[in-house]
């Protein structure tokens, strides 16, 4: 009988190659002979590489690969890259990238359009680039020390504090002073979502009756491009939080005015699993940190959700209100020639427009020959995940003497489409 130890040593790497990490771990735990594997940096560093991670320059001399993949890459390495959230009308886009010693979630933020117009200037394009802003920091540490496995800086900003048994998370929680150290509060927590049937409207007066319009699924579906399905979910335990429907409740309130109201309702679509960052008391430092980072109606008067026939915990109304945050593909350019050139419009674009900055999602539908821009963040009057615009590949056009003065010098080499504009206008409140 042969031993899995007694096949050859390259077979057995390129066995653990092509085998999901959790199951190399089992195959590693079921004797003392295959735990023997356990001291091979070399598979380690394999599994380091799926997450991005080939050398250990972002960490102290003397960490081994082993240690970063067991406490940092194992459980936050399916974190790596792109999420958007399905917070209404203006969703978000967060980041989390590989930072000496650790893992930093930042958030988008675009520089306001209002003081490049109130003073007359136009935006670069530097300034039309996301700013990121961190709001947690996943710092690796050696367990058997509880010390860093790094030396850097922590921002200021990020003064929370929750230690585990492998990592350090650090978060940014405004405070009720100036001095960020002034909040005492216990830390967020990061947890992954079950899939769910919740969704999100907006109640509005016809004049007779309250009628609730729905919000755009987001995301679309799992099988939309935007939506990235080989991201691994990340192992930690799954939570399963109960759908509401308020329409009803929050549409009998006297709410005067024509501000955004929401409500909860349900879908007919399943949203699959997702990731949440919870914070445990809704006072006003944690509304604060809520609204700059995930959510603009956590709290706010007008925001539907929060009235129930009967009251809430206050933890289980803000795990109600928590935007989910779906992986966001992000195709990278084509390098191959031979690929169509309609292919580089595939990925992620700013779209600077009047007194907005969105992100749109561009992709090349090939049955109906057009590319599709999907709104990843919206605002009030045009919300995230709807069609912001579409073109047909094969309605090359000319402008008319009107248009080139619109748009200026045009190089001939230039190919000019013929396309569709979309914009929804929600009703929000009493009409």
């Amino acid at each position: 009988m042969v031993g899995f130890l007694d096949i050859p040593y390259e077979l057995r790497m390129q066995i653990y190659e092509s085998t999901p990490a959790a199951d190399i771990i089992c195959l590693l735990q079921t004797s003392r002979e295959t735990y023997s594997d356990v001291a091979d940096e070399s598979m380690w560093k394999m599994l380091c590489a799926r997450y991005g991670i080939t050398s250990l320059e972002l960490f102290q001399p003397g960490a081994t690969f082993r240690q970063v993949y067991t406490g940092l890459l194992h459980t936050y390495g399916p974190f790596i890259g792109l999420w958007a959230n399905d917070d209404p009308y203006h969703g978000a886009v967060i980041q989390f990238r590989y930072r000496r010693g650790g893992i930093v979630g930042e958030k988008w933020t675009f520089s306001s359009s209002f003081s490049f117009e109130w003073y007359g200037v136009a935006p670069s394009s530097s300034q039309l680039q996301p700013c990121p802003v961190a709001f947690v920091f996943i710092e690796l540490i050696d367990p058997t020390q509880s010390l860093a496995l790094t030396d850097h800086d922590i921002p200021e900003s990020l003064h929370v504090c929750d230690t585990m048994e492998r990592v350090r998370i650090h978060w940014h929680v405004p405070a009720a002073s100036d001095s960020p150290q002034s909040y005492t509060g216990p830390p967020p927590s990061i947890c992954v979502l079950a899939p769910t049937y919740q969704a999100y409207c907006t109640p509005f007066f016809d004049g007779y009756s309250w009628e609730p319009e729905p919000h755009p699924e987001f995301p679309p579906s799992t099988n939309d491009s935007c939506y990235d399905k080989d991201r691994d979910r990340p192992p930690l335990r799954e939570e399963s939080w109960p759908t509401f429907d308020n329409t009803l409740t929050c549409t009998s309130q006297d709410i005067e005015g024509n501000g955004q109201i929401l409500a909860g309702t349900t879908s007919k679509l399943l949203k699959p699993w997702a990731i949440s960052f919870v914070y445990s008391y809704p006072d006003k430092r944690i509304q604060d940190c809520f609204v700059d980072f995930h959510s603009r109606f956590a709290c706010l008067g007008l925001d539907g959700r929060q009235y129930e026939d009967s009251p809430l915990d206050p933890i289980d109304y803000f795990r109600r209100i928590c935007p989910r945050y779906y992986p966001l593909r992000y195709p990278k350019p084509p390098v191959d020639p031979t690929r169509s050139q309609l292919d580089v419009f595939n990925g992620l674009w700013i779209w600077k427009i009047e007194y907005s900055t969105q992100v749109l999602f561009l992709d090349y539908v090939q049955e109906s020959k057009t590319i599709r821009a999907l709104r990843i963040t919206g605002d009030d009057d045009d919300p995230r995940g709807t069609i912001a615009w579409t073109f047909d590949v094969q309605s090359e056009t000319l402008l008319d003497e009107q248009d080139l003065r619109l748009f200026g010098d045009i190089s001939p080499e230039w190919k000019i489409y013929a396309g569709t504009t979309t914009s929804r206008r929600l009703h929000r409140g009493p009409s």
